[in-house]
């Protein structure tokens, strides 16, 4: 079959309108701007070469839209059905999905919720979705930070007394942090000094006051 080279002329005047009004567009969908373009460029008089070079595609791919067109005319701007990934859940299981997660959570949390409710205390935590503001909600989040930070805290603490470094506070005495063993504070006061080992005098090397032993 051979594909046609022109689009068909417009059936109605209001099929031209929405042609060059969708290929004018700003806000609608890239690919069906671009198909309504090479309908609008055709009925302008140009011809495939001239179109494909102004909107940087294959002839091929003009023909096959201009056979779209003239078969199902404004349908044809769009993919066939089955086009496309397969979705993976049903339009009504996305809208039951939905509505769970915009329900209270079920379990030991509502009823937890209701003990306190009865008890005529408040549960301090942020509204869900369609619930009305609750008092006390904007301190979660800085109540949420203090209490992380007092947690890194105490984490920081018990990795260091891990390693065997103390933490400030732990060891009020510092004799009782020192380690047990022999007594060497003399030895820290004196001096470092290498020991030297005496050298035979076959291996020293000559020199104005060892030459008379040779």
């Amino acid at each position: 079959m051979l594909k046609p080279l022109f689009a068909r002329p417009p059936l109605v005047a209001v099929e031209e309108h929405k042609i060059r009004k969708l290929a004018g567009a700003r806000h609608a969908p890239a690919d069906w701007i671009r198909r309504a373009q090479i309908i609008a460029l055709s009925w302008d008089g140009l011809r495939v070469p001239a179109i494909a070079a102004a909107l940087g595609c294959s002839p091929k791919a003009l023909r096959y839209r201009l056979a779209r067109f003239a078969a199902d005319g404004l349908d044809g701007l769009g993919d066939r059905p089955g086009a496309g990934r397969k979705p993976r859940i049903s339009q009504d299981q996305r809208s039951r999905l939905i509505a769970l997660v915009a329900s209270p959570p079920p379990g030991r949390l509502v009823r937890f919720e209701a003990e306190l409710v009865d008890a005529g205390l408040t549960l301090l935590r942020r509204p869900r979705r369609g619930e009305p503001d609750r008092p006390g909600a904007s301190l979660v989040k800085p109540l949420r930070q203090t209490i992380e930070s007092i947690f890194g805290t105490l984490k920081g603490q018990l990795d260091l007394e891990r390693h065997g470094v103390h933490t400030p506070g732990r060891c009020a005495d510092p004799s009782a942090a020192a380690p047990a063993g022999p007594d060497r504070g003399d030895l820290a006061q004196r001096p470092h000094r290498p020991t030297r080992t005496a050298i035979p005098t076959r291996l020293r090397p000559l020199s104005p006051w060892n030459q008379s032993s040779i």
